[in-house]
């Protein structure tokens, strides 16, 4: 019903080999048997990835964030017993926004954590565009031979529009910040604007 039960973050170095897929499905059941659930109640596992799917949804094709790309939904499905689905990671928060707001009809919804990632929302659904970008703003130029990206490239988005550039001003903490921020602090000011 869009409420939260369950959340848990857990760090652990993404290598993409049955171990690191077993542990995902195992991080699952652990969920599932937290809330008293039976397995026939999950209509499925949306997961997010930070990359760029085939059409199907089914391969990652595109990822500067991970350091390689041959993963598919099939190797997060080979341990969970339910239906799983693999969606870039700014796509299936768009898709919550209007699962959880039926009234919205045209948006951009932008995500903003330790990388920036957009999607377009067209008469209540994520629009993919023709290439599958429609909203691929972490790495608009946006300023001209700017910082260094971990794409390769300067002056995208990414490395000016993160929460990460605003919580290295207050040890890792955004509601420091923005305290910093309202009570006029000239770095956090500069930062922010």
């Amino acid at each position: 019903y869009g409420k939260l039960l369950h959340k848990k973050k857990v760090l652990h170095e993404f290598l993409g080999n049955p171990a690191y897929f077993k542990a995902f499905a195992s991080e699952i059941q652990t969920a599932v048997q937290a809330w008293g659930l039976a397995e026939e109640q999950i209509l499925g596992v949306a997961i997010g990835v930070p990359g760029l799917l085939d059409r199907t949804g089914q391969k990652l094709v595109y990822s500067k964030a991970l350091t390689f790309t041959q993963i598919s939904r099939a190797n997060f499905a080979e341990f969970l017993p339910y239906a799983t689905y693999l969606f870039h990671d700014a796509t299936a928060a768009g898709n919550a926004e209007t699962w959880s707001n039926r009234e919205l009809q045209n948006a951009f919804y932008l995500m903003i954590n330790d990388g920036i990632a957009g999607a377009v929302i067209i008469d209540g659904a994520v629009y993919a565009g023709e290439n599958l970008r429609s909203a691929e703003v972490c790495h608009m130029k946006i300023v001209p031979d700017g910082r260094l990206c971990y794409c390769g490239q300067r002056g995208c988005a990414n490395p000016y529009c993160t929460e990460t550039v605003l919580t290295e001003l207050s040890a890792g903490s955004l509601p420091l910040f923005f305290n910093k921020l309202e009570q006029k602090d000239e770095i956090c000011v500069k930062r922010w604007k």
